[in-house]
């Protein structure tokens, strides 16, 4: 079971927002094809299974700003500042949803939702050095995948830094492939690639 209880509600001819109530139920990520051995597996579940996956509050949109600082932005123009994640936080087209070990943030993701154009754009997501290759980064953005699922979402985007080839094979790993380079794409003096993934409509 997925730890959202979802309700449409519609102005006009499409979804306009997704309401719903957080849990963190049985929450179980699907991992990619290729996960590696089983005891690998095993860690990386009993590492998930002790975080609290969940919408964020809008407390914690100071942490979050200072990891897309250090982790995102990092020798870039600083612009997901606390405002900006608190505007993220409250928007109805957006989800940002953390991983939290006890009270402290450890991972993030943000998605903007386009019902109408049924795409979606993963903004931001990253994970704290201590819990990176534990599945975390996996977690979060299954969760955000599934609302684009559940909305008729038919496929995500992303843009990353060129030069980031280890976060490239993250999400070559999660079924996304690579279209495109913008170039001066981040304050015109680095290139990204633009990454896509198409996806299906979630049943039942």
């Amino acid at each position: 079971s997925f730890p959202l209880r979802f309700v449409h509600q519609r102005q006009g001819d499409g979804p306009n927002l997704l309401f719903y109530s957080c849990t963190n139920a049985a929450y179980r990520p699907e991992w990619p094809r290729n996960t590696p051995d089983r005891s690998y597996t095993r860690d990386v579940m009993a590492t998930v299974e002790k975080l609290d996956i969940g919408c964020a509050r809008l407390a914690e949109a100071a942490r979050i700003a200072e990891m897309s600082r250090r982790w995102i932005e990092f020798g870039l123009t600083w612009r997901y500042r606390q405002d900006r994640i608190a505007g993220l936080i409250h928007d109805a087209e957006t989800e940002v949803v953390v991983a939290r070990d006890g009270e402290s943030v450890v991972g993030f993701a943000v998605m903007e939702y386009h019902f109408d154009a049924a795409r979606a754009h993963l903004v931001l997501l990253a994970v704290g050095p201590a819990y990176r290759r534990r599945g975390v980064g996996v977690a979060l953005f299954r969760w955000v995948e599934k609302i684009a699922r559940l909305g008729g979402i038919a496929r995500i985007q992303l843009e990353l830094r060129s030069g980031n080839k280890e976060v490239c094979a993250f999400y070559e790993r999660l079924g996304f492939r690579a279209t495109d380079v913008r170039l001066g794409y981040y304050d015109g003096r680095e290139d990204a690639i633009n990454m896509t993934r198409r996806i299906g409509r979630a049943q039942g």
